[in-house]
């Protein structure tokens, strides 16, 4: 949709003329905005106004109705259109702490804008601990069903199965060697809490524990639209491998495939998300993979509070993207610096082409993904012509990870 250009335009004038707080030019910018939407709108409509005489029957007067009522109809999906259109373009979002009036004469008198910016938090979602135990000490080592014993021990043990996913999926046995996931370690406190159940009961030793798989998640709360998880994909730097695009949904008891492509236009990304589906990049058990969802329930699939969804941003690493790194559990802060790597962003760079910027507008595409090109200047660069770093996002993202790292 050509239009909305031109009305992101006027929209960010008309914001920025309301901040300064004066009155003639918020009064012009606004006129400017609605004649943008009066224009759109009979572009979208058939230009003819509803006419009603004493003389009118009933029921020619239903009929006018119902032609208006598709008109409005008309009109109002012309603006969902603009809307997904302009909330999937991340610089469309703020990531300021706070808002100010640049009038000085209202900050004198102590006026302020009531704001509520989006959060940034960085999670590991889940770690797949490795560990051997001691025969001597954990007596039914050899038994088929050794996982068994030790996730009802943990579960007694910790008051909860949080840490332990409800069945045994997760417990992985190769002789005396075990791979337990353990869901939402939130601090340092929370790992020894395992790790020191796993040495005294077992005879672990925490210094041979490693990291064998591991799930990084971005949390961003605040966020006015799941709009923002379109801006999200078009924004982050996969890698130049990156495939499998697709949007997905699990059903319980429906058979149905519910794997398709991702659709090109933003309001129909926009109405998956609305109902709760996922973005999925790289095929599942890939080496790196990526996902982009609402996130409305826990790791054991119970609803969380209101306050407590968020838009969430995850990368999953295997043991092959951690091969070259230490991969022991005391070398935990060092991996997740590792894995949020892979968690950076890019957006529209102010400078690129007209061409460029109806492009990003109104599709959805990988638009940050690396890829070698050559810019104007025959410099070589690691992303498309007319998209940049997002130097604010990553230094927002980067604070986020080093609060996580401090809790190990």
């Amino acid at each position: 949709m050509t239009s909305s250009i031109q009305l992101d335009t006027s929209l960010n004038s008309f914001y920025d003329a309301i901040a300064t707080c004066d009155e003639y030019t918020s009064n012009n910018e606004a006129n400017l905005v609605f004649d943008s939407m009066y224009k759109d709108m009979l572009v979208n409509s058939s230009g003819k106004f509803l006419t009603v005489l004493d003389k009118t029957k009933t029921e020619d007067m239903n009929i006018l109705l119902d032609s208006y009522q598709q008109r409005i109809q008309v009109n109002a999906d012309a603006w969902t259109h603009v809307e997904a259109e302009f909330l999937s373009n991340i610089s469309n979002y703020c990531f300021d702490k706070h808002m100010e009036f640049k009038n000085d004469e209202l900050h004198q008198k102590g006026y302020s804008i009531k704001f509520t910016p989006i959060k940034i938090k960085a999670v590991i979602d889940w770690l797949d601990l490795s560990f051997e135990v001691n025969p001597s000490i954990c007596k039914f080592a050899h038994k088929s069903n050794a996982r068994s014993y030790i996730k009802s021990f943990l579960t007694s043990k910790t008051g909860t199965k949080h840490y332990v996913k409800y069945d045994e999926s997760h417990i992985d046995q190769q002789g005396l060697a075990f791979t337990i996931r353990l869901h939402d370690i939130r601090n340092k406190e929370d790992l020894l809490k395992i790790t020191h159940l796993l040495a005294t009961q077992y005879g672990a030793d925490y210094l041979q524990m490693k990291i064998s798989n591991i799930e990084l998640s971005l949390d961003f709360y605040n966020v006015p639209s799941r709009a923002f998880l379109s801006a999200l994909h078009k924004s982050v730097k996969y890698s130049k491998t990156a495939e499998n695009f697709r949007i997905y949904k699990y059903m319980k008891d429906d058979t149905r495939n519910k794997l398709t492509l991702l659709p090109n236009s933003p309001l129909l990304l926009l109405n998956r998300f609305n109902n709760d589906w996922c973005l999925g990049v790289n095929p599942k058990g890939s080496p790196l993979c990526y996902r982009l969802y609402p996130k409305t329930t826990d790791s054991n699939k119970l609803s969380l509070q209101i306050n407590e969804h968020r838009l969430r941003a995850e990368v999953t690493l295997n043991s092959d993207m951690l091969k070259n790194i230490d991969c022991h559990l005391s070398n935990l802060t060092n991996i997740i610096k590792l894995g949020f790597k892979y968690l950076t962003f890019t957006k529209l760079d102010e400078k690129a082409s007209e061409e460029m910027k109806a492009d990003y507008s109104q599709h959805i595409d990988p638009f940050g993904m690396e890829k070698d090109t050559t810019s104007e200047n025959r410099n070589k660069r690691s992303l498309a012509n007319g998209v940049k770093t997002y130097s604010e996002l990553n230094s927002l993202v980067s604070k986020a990870i080093a609060n996580q790292c401090r809790q190990f």
